[in-house]
């Protein structure tokens, strides 16, 4: 267990973009941690941050001073968790920050955090978006929901964003039509 003061760096809003987002309209600020992890409590380092479409639309909930939302995959580099030991790959929904502290829900949350399945040779990036949340969403949507039929037209209104591009390659894969 640690003693030593951690210091994490976090990208906050500065203030809500006006056009195009700017680097002005963020600030890398430090935030100290604690010193020593609270029992169940796991301390994560960000291997993969996500930057998706969404955030866009997302910031105008954000207020000024709160820590930029976002996915991450991390590794478990400190734990009193023992499902969480050191070495751990997770996912979680931490922010653009370098390390977390984290007390894991006692019951399977996919909103909260989870462990970073075996990517068979994927990069670990790809948990972030076509084996990730994104995609999980488009293919069960697409598989399961929709169902379509060679030939069929698909129409997906927000193609441009992580899940509405996999959506559209899904379903071409099925047969039908991307118009």
């Amino acid at each position: 267990m640690s003693k030593v003061a951690r210091i994490a760096r976090k990208f906050v809003l500065q203030s809500h973009p006006q056009g195009k987002p700017k680097l002005s309209d963020f600030k890398l600020v430090e935030e100290k941690l604690p010193a020593a992890l609270q029992e169940g409590e796991i301390l994560t380092k960000a291997q993969w941050l996500t930057v998706d479409p969404y955030m866009r639309g997302a910031l105008l909930a954000l207020k000024q001073g709160e820590t930029m939302m976002g996915s991450q995959v991390a590794t478990v580099t400190e734990s009193r968790n023992p499902e969480y030991p050191e070495g751990t790959k997770v996912v979680g929904s931490f922010g653009w920050r370098d390390l977390t502290v984290h007390k894991p829900s006692e019951k399977f949350n996919p909103l909260d955090i989870y462990k970073l399945p075996d990517m068979k040779g994927l990069p670990e990036s790809y948990a972030l978006g076509s084996v990730g949340m994104p995609g999980n969403t488009a293919y069960f949507g697409v598989t399961r929901i929709l169902e379509p039929k060679a030939g069929d037209v698909l129409v997906v209104s927000a193609a441009a964003g992580a899940v509405g591009s996999l959506v559209g390659q899904i379903g071409k894969l099925k047969g039908s039509r991307n118009n």
